[in-house]
């Protein structure tokens, strides 16, 4: 029975030594009464000598207050503490990320004789994702970067017809003053649809600032409200169309009228022009005539 006793402490102890993780154990006291090689490792120790027998308050590491704190917790509630995340920094100046739990020991009168901790090194895992998490910010960086020429061709797209429009309006407003047949209501509409669509314009390069500022605030989207502003944005742009094409309609008018104006004025000039060649055409036959008459007397 004895053999067999010893035998299975044996199987135990080497269980906890190769096991894939920390191990330690303390007893009420926080005092360190055993541990594997891989908790060794970790606080910098060469043996268990440098760790039986002392506390977390004999070792040079930054966090050893929370360590007892999370000791005595663990032990007067009689509860465990799984899985939550810590650092460490050892004599070596390496913080490491870890991912502890900590269950209290009981005996069999239900009394706490210690507490048992349990350690997974995630250093690597917390390094490697942040890396994925820096990589993928870079992919999605490139994406908008691969996507700037589109974005420039939306640009221009969005900026033509608002151009084309301020366009028309000013030229017409300098056509209307040439022909003295601008008025002041004609002239306030016209800058009016100027100043909205340069605002239009002025929008339009913050929205696509935005679309490519680093940001990780996450802002919930009403889609009812996007919805409205799209249409408000319709119709404000065939409000602009509808103003445009009556302005374009009354310039039509204008120019149409100037023209009919000009062909009469070009139709009178060129009347009275081959008046004036009949009548200088008619002297000037008269006169051979009367000289040819003197000729023959």
């Amino acid at each position: 029975e004895k053999d067999k006793l010893s035998n299975t402490n044996y199987i135990l102890e080497k269980i906890i030594e190769n096991a894939p993780i920390m191990i330690f154990w303390k007893d009420k006291d926080g005092i360190y009464q055993g541990s594997n090689t891989h908790f060794l490792d970790l606080m910098n120790l060469k043996n268990k000598e440098e760790l039986i027998g002392k506390k977390d308050s004999d070792f040079n590491i930054s966090e050893k207050e929370d360590f007892m704190n999370d000791d005595i917790f663990v032990m007067s509630n009689k509860k465990p503490k799984l899985n939550y995340i810590e650092t460490i920094t050892a004599k070596d100046k390496n913080i490491k990320t870890i991912n502890t739990s900590k269950v209290p020991l009981i005996d069999d009168k239900g009394e706490v004789i210690g507490v048992l901790g349990v350690i997974n090194d995630i250093t690597e895992q917390i390094n490697n994702q942040k890396q994925i998490n820096l990589q993928e910010q870079l992919l999605i960086q490139q994406s908008k970067l691969a996507s700037m020429g589109e974005m420039i061709a939306n640009i221009a797209h969005q900026w033509r017809q608002p151009l084309s429009i301020i366009s028309t309006s000013a030229t017409g407003i300098k056509i209307q003053r040439e022909m003295g047949i601008l008025d002041d209501s004609s002239e306030i509409k016209s800058l009016d649809c100027i100043n909205e669509n340069a605002q239009y314009l002025s929008n339009t390069i913050d929205d696509f600032r935005d679309f490519f500022k680093k940001s990780k605030t996450k802002n919930l989207v009403n889609l009812n409200n996007s919805l409205s502003d799209i249409d408000n944005s319709l119709s404000s742009t065939d409000n602009t169309i509808s103003s445009t094409k009556t302005q374009l309609d009354t310039q039509r008018a204008t120019l149409n009228q100037a023209l009919s104006t000009a062909k009469v004025s070009l139709d009178n000039t060129k009347a009275s022009t081959d008046t004036s060649l009949d009548n200088l055409n008619s002297s000037e036959l008269t006169q051979r005539l009367q000289i040819e008459s003197t000729i023959e007397n």
